[in-house]
């Protein structure tokens, strides 16, 4: 089934995005607690934001993929991932930890989990329409590239924290 056109190339994609969005996930308590001030309950608190915007990110990318078609729903849940990024970094630079900072990261974090799952349904759309007759395989292989983007991803951030530089 990989070997497919199209196939393998959106089994990567799927590996390295989610590998992308684990490993900054992987660092999100030490990065929040040094740039914005959250701990404690508080971190609680926008990790359980995270998890709602991913949530209605699933639900939105899912509609998104069946009005505008996988692509257009692909771009834009990796574009809106890559600017919250962005703006999760530059709060990292400007602002100094604070009530301020604390809304606007736990703002971010909601809009960064719904960007970054918002992807997902799109993806497998885009896969069974690459193996129709073995969309269940592409679909489970999808899941494998998920896994293994999600092992890689806490690997990696893991070692950024560890030995890296949170900003």
């Amino acid at each position: 089934v990989a070997g497919r056109p199209g196939v393998l190339g959106a089994l990567s994609t799927t590996f390295l995005w989610i590998t992308g969005n684990i490993t900054l996930y992987a660092c999100i308590a030490p990065f929040l607690s040094a740039h914005a001030g959250i701990a404690g309950g508080m971190l609680s608190a926008t990790l359980v934001a995270f998890g709602v915007g991913a949530a209605i990110g699933n639900w939105g990318g899912g509609r998104a993929s069946d009005r505008l078609g996988p692509f257009p729903a692909l771009k834009l849940s990796l574009t809106g991932t890559l600017a919250t990024q962005a703006a999760l970094s530059t709060l990292a630079v400007t602002m100094a930890p604070g009530s301020a900072a604390v809304a606007i990261a736990i703002i971010l974090m909601m809009i960064l989990g719904a960007f970054g799952w918002a992807g997902h349904p799109a993806q497998s759309t885009r896969l069974v329409g690459l193996a129709p007759d073995v969309a269940v395989v592409a679909l489970s292989l999808n899941a494998s590239a998920l896994y293994f983007g999600i092992a890689a991803g806490a690997a990696l951030g893991s070692f950024v924290a560890t030995y890296g530089s949170l900003w």
